[in-house]
């Protein structure tokens, strides 16, 4: 294998290294080896060390045991850096491997290390650029210590969100982690993508209208708009919007489920529901043992007309390793129900339908 991206002066004949400092997840099945994202120089004594995390926020992580370097297959507390690459018979570049224990599975690891580059058959073709890009991490790390707002495209060099956190998403993020993507609290885009019908746009139309930056709404259908009747007159809801693929320029696919039809009658119908909108999670390795949602919201319940729902929008985490999915959800919004009163037939808003939930695990190796 050889070098790419070598943090070397070729004229002074000396590294140009840096310090770099990363979280990663121990896989929970064999094999138990993470990847830093740059190739680790090679010292005596070692430059290299590994801490166990139990927290992390803005004001700063909180550490567990420190891991012993070892040579030979580590026992608990242990880690193996591979030195035995060579690459253009360089015996001090290696392939930036770290193997555990089994029994330290599932760890969340900060890695301390001097960064000399990355290997060119890293940078494979085997796997769609999307998958495998990490961005840059000129956002620097990501550690909320209150609730927050983010949208549009991030790049983290690392992500813990602590129980208890909320990270709200405005229609969409797309979110590129170079190192262990932790949420242990809720990271939401429920309700926030294609836009329902209003009551003030009146009986008979149809949701998910098209938008004015050119991201189409997609993932989950909307729902339909309840029908309703008075003195034995019926009049249909609206249809809900229907579902396309977009691609928009760098953001990649954004895919945001389409809002619910309005209810007929409209001075009695409720509003159609807004669609879930879109999650997209690229990372080193990924856990999760909260909650992550782009469900679609309900229609409003009504007199007379209920409204459709918003559709189910779009949850699609690509990582190399991914020890725990905790509870993902792109569901449809329920109904809109009925609450006519006497003199009014009506019938409930159909639920918007589920959208797409899709995790890519590419492997350590």
């Amino acid at each position: 294998m050889d070098p790419s991206n070598f943090r070397y002066n070729p004229y002074d004949d000396i590294s140009t290294g840096v310090i770099a400092k990363e979280l990663h997840i121990i896989p929970n099945k064999s094999p138990y080896i993470i990847r830093l994202n740059e190739v680790p120089q090679k010292s005596s004594p070692s430059s290299t060390a590994v801490k166990e995390v139990t927290s992390a926020a803005s004001s700063g992580i909180s550490y567990g045991k420190t891991f012993a370097e070892v040579a030979a297959i580590p026992a608990v507390g242990e880690f193996w850096l591979d030195y035995n690459t060579g690459a253009n018979k360089d015996d001090n570049w290696n392939t930036g491997l770290i193997q555990f224990n089994a029994a330290d599975a599932g760890k969340i690891i900060e890695v301390s290390y001097t960064a000399t580059g990355i290997l060119a058959a890293v940078n494979t073709n085997h796997w769609p650029d999307p998958y495998t890009d990490r961005g840059d991490g000129s956002d620097g790390d990501f550690y909320p210590a209150d609730s927050t707002n983010i949208s549009g495209i991030k790049n983290y060099k690392n992500v813990y969100i602590k129980e208890g956190i909320t990270v709200s998403i405005n229609r969409y993020a797309k979110i590129k982690c170079q190192g262990a993507f932790v949420n242990h609290g809720i990271i939401t885009a429920a309700g926030t993508g294609g836009k329902g019908r209003l009551r003030s746009e009146r009986e008979g139309y149809s949701g998910g209208k098209t938008p004015a930056d050119n991201v189409l709404y997609c993932s989950g259908n909307g729902g339909t708009g309840g029908r309703a009747g008075y003195s034995a007159v019926w009049y249909n809801g609206g249809a809900g919007g229907t579902s396309y693929l977009g691609v928009n320029g760098d953001f990649g696919e954004i895919v945001l489920g389409a809002g619910g039809g309005v209810g007929a009658v409209a001075s009695n119908g409720g509003d159609g529901g807004t669609g879930g909108g879109c999650i997209r999670i690229t990372a080193s390795e990924f856990t999760n043992t909260g909650t992550i949602t782009a469900d679609g919201a309900s229609g409003t319940s009504a007199t007379s007309g209920p409204d459709g729902n918003g559709g189910g929008g779009l949850i699609k985490i690509v990582a190399n390793t991914i020890n725990n999915t905790g509870e993902i959800t792109a569901n449809g919004g329920a109904g809109g129900l009925s609450t006519a009163h006497s003199g009014h037939g009506t019938a409930d808003g159909t639920a918007g339908s589920n959208g797409i939930c899709e995790l890519i695990e590419l492997g350590a190796m």
